[in-house]
């Protein structure tokens, strides 16, 4: 498949280069997209974990406590970026109609932006999360240094 890209790449217009490359650039940030659901994944059967572990060994200390949040954290980063990315190619796309004098997609840049804001407070709220898990942590990291006492 690699080979046939390049193949391609010699021989096409600039304009079929152009759309390669596009075509490229969004399977990179689906690629990107997966990944971040493969972390959000990853987060749940690691709390599914920790839930058993509470559940069969209370009295083991509880592995990774903060792991979770930190992962969906990435998680959402990575989705971010990827829907920042996409909705640049909107714009540039039609940016690219206007100036060839045909009328530009106005709704699709419209619901990239609301996705956009969507993972935003998604974003906002997992952090949000998190800090008050620290914050609690750290809380009960006090306690039982003041119980040692």
């Amino acid at each position: 498949m690699e080979h046939l890209k390049q193949l391609s790449r010699n021989t096409v217009s600039d304009e079929v280069q152009a759309q390669l490359q596009l075509l490229d650039t969004s399977q990179c940030y689906i690629s990107v997209i997966l990944i971040g659901i493969l972390l959000q994944y990853g987060a749940l059967d690691f709390q599914r974990e920790q839930l058993l572990s509470s559940v069969f060994c209370p009295d083991a200390p509880v592995p990774g406590q903060g792991e979770p949040e930190a992962m969906r954290l990435v998680a959402s980063l990575l989705v971010l970026s990827s829907l920042l990315g996409f909705q640049n190619q909107s714009e540039t796309l039609n940016a690219q109609a206007r100036a060839a004098g045909r009328q530009p997609d106005c709704v699709e840049p419209f619901l990239g932006g609301i996705i956009i804001l969507i993972a935003l407070v998604r974003f906002v709220r997992l952090l949000q999360a998190a800090n008050q898990s620290g914050a609690t942590l750290a809380a009960e990291e006090a306690i039982l240094e003041d119980e040692d006492l």
